[in-house]
């Protein structure tokens, strides 16, 4: 009968204890960086959380672990970065952020590149509107010297308009496709881009605005000091 006793006292103790543990009521997603790019949306995330048995939504707050959840949702490669905290109202807050693709590889096996240089898969859920690579394209040359190439494009707001596609023949022979006219640019390889594209431009702004975009089917920047086009 002590024992009984006893057993019902430690029972009666413990059960306030319990009542009083803190419910999560809710778990708030938000893509912080979504103004910029959006490419998936919050009930994804939710869904993938729940099918990895982590929904916090009616669970002690104790029992939960951030950390999982940031850890299952990062398994969703087009993310970058998650931070999940609990709030003092009793909710989870998850915020996170995407990667960037810089360029997409369209040969088959298409992919991204992402700002980091990583490989990141080209879902249907990305719609990003970057330079398209096509051709003999292998992942280090692109994750390497392409990326420099495509980088600096994008980082000038002349050649990140006009160009629209990258055909690599081969790593000795890169073509440019324009958004403008009809012409392939054959740039060669990559070694001193930045002066072939200098004299492009300079023959866009003299030559070209008196021709017109019309008269070349190619435009050859791979000798010295030449701007070579071919009708």
């Amino acid at each position: 009968m002590v024992l009984i006793a006893l057993y019902l006292v430690f029972v009666y103790a413990i059960i306030p204890h319990y009542e009083k543990e803190p419910i999560c009521s809710g778990i708030d997603i938000v893509i912080a960086d979504s103004t910029h790019r959006k490419f998936t949306e919050e009930s994804t995330l939710t869904n993938r959380i729940k099918q990895g048995n982590l929904f916090p939504t009616g669970k002690p707050m104790e029992l939960i672990s951030t950390q999982a959840i940031e850890d299952c949702v990062l398994e969703y490669p087009i993310l970058r970065k998650a931070v999940c905290y609990k709030t003092t109202e009793g909710r989870v807050h998850l915020d996170i952020w995407q990667r960037v693709p810089v360029l997409r590889v369209a040969t088959g096996e298409n992919y991204f590149v992402d700002d980091n240089r990583q490989i990141m898969p080209d879902l249907a859920s990305v719609a990003a509107y970057v330079p398209i690579v096509t051709g003999r394209v292998s992942k280090p040359f692109a994750q390497g010297e392409l990326f420099d190439f495509v980088q600096y494009v994008e980082d000038d707001s002349f050649w990140s308009a006009q160009i629209e596609q990258i055909h690599v023949v081969s790593q000795k022979r890169i073509e440019l496709i324009p958004r403008i006219g009809n012409q392939v640019i054959i740039l060669g390889d990559l070694i001193d881009y930045e002066r072939k594209l200098d004299k492009l431009k300079t023959f866009y702004t003299e030559a070209m605005n008196k021709t017109g975009w019309t008269p070349y089917k190619e435009i050859d920047l791979r000798f010295h000091g030449q701007v070579v086009c071919r009708k």
